[in-house]
């Protein structure tokens, strides 16, 4: 046997263990989705490849051992894997699919392998235990907000010689494009001055800060991405620059405290549910 199905094993809710067989090199889209009572699972180390969605929903799952053959984990494959405390990634491990481990609300902490290239959009997002993670050389492509509602990840590890993404003072940028990637929801700081040269507010880069009351964005910014200041509840005032063009979605839900805003001439796009909860907003220009 060298393949298990798309959706072959889903929603076995009462399936609590199995043992796949030596052969097995893959494993379909959806194959184990919604086993709820899956608490252990042997993978073989003839496997390769885990499909889209394959242990997505596996509430009982605390941990699981990839083998070293498998280089690329698929979108949402663990996607809602509540507890979900502890992954070991092989080292052959090159790409992270989206929201690979979103919603992993138990996962502490994750080793990335110093050969992955690529990261998916919110392939982290939600993982409201994490609280550092740091990114190899090799990282070539970061997808949007990977680490969207990630509100106790308060380091961000990046060397010095990395190509793609710097790190100044706890605060991750994007070089080539220069973007403000994120920012750590813990910082305890109550205002932020977003450096002169930062084009960009990336998605969901903001999101969760808590504690900041004010934030300063310099003219250079064009851009400000979907749900970038989201939840950032004590936030009342920010100053958005002249040339600003665009605002995403949900690009500042939920900010309960801020009072007011002035939207510049620039200003061609309001996504949905920009100010969607600001419920203390009494005034826009």
């Amino acid at each position: 046997m060298k393949h298990i199905g798309d959706s072959a094993f889903q929603k076995c809710s009462s399936l609590t263990a199995i043992t796949l067989p030596d052969s097995l090199t893959s494993i379909g889209d959806s194959a184990f989705q919604k086993c709820s009572s899956l608490t252990a699972i042997t993978l073989p180390d003839s496997l390769t490849s885990i499909g889209d969605s394959a242990f997505e929903g596996c509430y009982s799952l605390t941990s699981i051992k990839l083998p070293d053959g498998v280089t690329r984990i698929g979108d949402g494959a663990f996607f809602r894997c509540y507890n979900l405390t502890s992954v070991k990634l092989p080292d052959g491990v090159t790409s992270i699919g989206d929201s690979a481990f979103n919603s992993c609300s138990s996962l502490m902490s994750i080793t990335l392998p110093d050969g992955i290239t690529h990261i998916g959009d919110r392939a982290f997002g939600y993982c409201t235990s994490l609280t550092t993670i740091t990114l190899p050389d090799s990282l070539t492509d970061l997808g949007a907000n990977p680490w969207q509602g990630c509100k106790n990840l308060d380091t961000i590890n990046v060397s010095r010689k990395h190509p793609l993404l710097a790190v100044i003072e706890g605060v991750l940028y994007s070089k080539g494009d220069k973007r403000l990637v994120r920012y750590p929801a813990t910082s305890g700081k109550s205002t932020f001055d977003v450096p002169y040269g930062i084009q960009s507010i990336d998605d969901g880069a903001f999101s969760g800060c808590e504690s900041l009351t004010s934030i300063t964005l310099p003219d250079d910014v064009t851009n400000i991405g979907n749900s970038a200041f989201s939840d950032c509840t004590s936030l009342t005032t920010i100053t958005l620059p002249d040339n600003v063009t665009n605002i995403g979605d949900f690009a500042f839900s939920g900010c309960t405290n801020l009072t007011s805003i002035t939207l510049p001439d620039s200003v061609t796009s309001i996504g949905d549910d920009a100010f969607s909860d600001c419920s203390s907003l009494t005034s826009i220009t």
